[in-house]
């Protein structure tokens, strides 16, 4: 989460919503979209937060909705971006007279449904694939997870903490480390028809884009791994579902740096891949 201080003094007169009792959505709203320079920003109040989807890079914002949770007023605010993936979200939350932060994005690609606030916790479902339950996605206290996905716990940090830079692996274990990716990497991920009706619960896709962001940043690997990966990427369901995994990892507060790198690093390769496929 990153943290922009408020100017206080006439700040909390401006910033509050007039919320229904429960979270319902406000009745006014106080967070609006501003040009600021060559992009947009968001202003709440007096305080005007550049980039709230820090580095994931968006073309246009829009606050579709806000909400109250307590005493922390929070705005779900769109990204709209290029046709890899159209849409992204954040919650942008005025937590107390000294704070407004800014959740990391998250979201399918599409478009969200109807948010509700249940137990203090806002849910934001999204449309999923055909004949399968709605992906939702849960903010509550400054974090957002995908439902049915696990919290980090101290396992998922030290497993994080494995993955290590290349230099730091002698050659020959990564020679042998790569072997072991092409002999087991599933033929599925590389067929478009099989992948079609496959369908990857989170907990599962997150495992898959670590290792393969992982793996990615390694010398000999950089260029296997992305030619493996790309038919997943490039799939309409599973490709927009691992671009936002791969931005929730580089966002997760318990992602090591290492990791966080790769996976902005893997996702932008991905990228460059998917939309060079697409045009040829």
């Amino acid at each position: 989460m990153r943290r922009v201080p408020v100017q206080l003094r006439t700040m909390m007169a401006t910033a509050v919503i007039a919320a229904a009792t429960g979270g319902a959505p406000a009745v006014a709203q106080h967070a609006q979209v501003i040009n600021a320079g060559s992009e947009q920003a968001l202003r709440v109040g007096k305080v005007t937060i550049s980039r709230p989807f820090g580095g994931t890079l968006v073309d246009g914002l829009a606050v579709v909705g806000a909400y109250r949770i307590g005493r922390e007023r929070l705005w779900l605010v769109r990204g709209d971006g290029g046709p890899a993936c159209p849409q992204r979200y954040v919650v942008v939350a005025h937590r107390s007279a000294q704070e407004i932060v800014s959740s990391t994005p998250f979201g399918t690609c599409s478009a969200a449904g109807k948010p509700a606030i249940r137990n203090g916790t806002l849910i934001v479902p999204f449309a999923g694939p055909a004949g399968a339950q709605p992906i939702r996605f849960a903010y509550r206290n400054g974090e957002v997870r995908a439902i049915g996905e696990p919290a980090a716990t101290r396992a998922d940090v030290v497993a994080q903490q494995r993955c290590v830079p290349g230099a730091q692996v002698p050659a020959a274990e990564q020679a042998s480390a790569l072997a072991a990716f092409e002999d087991g990497f599933p033929a599925t991920y590389g067929d478009q028809r099989r992948l079609r009706r496959m369908d990857l619960p989170a907990p599962e896709l997150r495992h898959l884009v670590t290792g393969l962001a992982c793996l990615a940043g390694w010398p000999v690997a950089q260029d296997v791994v992305p030619d493996r990966a790309v038919a997943l990427f490039a799939d309409k369901r599973l490709g927009p579902r691992a671009f936002a995994m791969l931005d929730m990892i580089a966002g997760d507060r318990a992602t090591s740096p290492h990791l966080a790198a790769m996976a902005r690093s893997f996702a932008a390769e991905m990228r460059y891949r998917v939309d060079r496929r697409t045009t040829i």
